[in-house]
């Protein structure tokens, strides 16, 4: 008498899919919820709800956000050590780009210290502000011995993100400026890398806007600053 091999379950993309838009249409099912994490656990990645923001230009624009918050996932990523890279998406920022110098920009920041003016190069200074929205990332590294710069590049890359630009930066800095007081932020924009510098915007009321070698090594609580890599 032969018996039957049992026959192993089977998780495909499709049941992730379905599993989503069970969490989209009834965000409080906490028993949908828990499945979703459950499956993403499996495929080596993790969920959450976080809160989204609208800056206080979009405000005054009579841009509503469509929502209060949103659920967004990332990869576990691990460092050369094997160990995880404890990254996070904490919240999604909304704010409003214009389009008009550098200078201009950072002036209106009114930050109590300001060291990036003074490196900026005539290259820096012609560059074509963007106009329109921008949807941003905000992350957090809690990690116990801080992270390296490397560390937080392997993880944006894991998850197509990408450092915020200057002008992105800036705009979240001048117009929600209460994420400057809660922690240090920063940004790993390409255009600073070949010069072996990161754009930190220190706590503080009015925030000190400065750069640091790419080799520091952050602490724990460090917040990166991101955007979705265009496709």
């Amino acid at each position: 008498m032969g018996f039957e091999k049992p026959r192993s379950e089977r998780r495909t993309d499709n049941d992730l899919q379905s599993l989503r838009r069970d969490v989209k249409n009834n965000p409080d099912n906490i028993e949908a919820i828990e499945r979703l994490q459950g499956e993403l656990e499996r495929a080596g990645m993790r969920g959450a709800f976080v809160p989204v923001e609208v800056s206080q230009d979009l405000i005054n624009d009579g841009v509503v956000a469509s929502e209060t918050r949103r659920w967004v996932e990332w990869k576990k990523v691990n460092d050369t050590n094997g160990q995880e890279i404890l990254g996070r998406i904490e919240k999604i920022v909304r704010v409003k780009l214009i389009a008009e110098p550098v200078d201009q920009q950072i002036a209106k920041g009114s930050y109590v210290y300001d060291e990036l003016s003074e490196e900026l190069t005539l290259s820096d200074r012609e560059i074509q502000p963007q106009s329109g929205e921008q949807e941003l990332f905000l992350s957090k590294f809690d990690r116990d011995g801080g992270v390296s710069t490397e560390n937080i590049e392997t993880w944006l890359e894991q998850n197509s993100l990408r450092g915020a630009t200057l002008q992105e930066f800036i705009a979240l800095s001048v117009q929600i400026p209460e994420e400057q007081r809660r922690g240090y932020l920063l940004t790993l924009d390409e255009a600073w890398r070949s010069r072996g510098r990161v754009l930190v915007l220190g706590r503080g009321r009015r925030g000190r806007l400065a750069l640091t070698d790419r080799d520091h090594r952050w602490a724990g609580d460090v917040r990166p600053l991101a955007a979705r890599k265009s496709l």
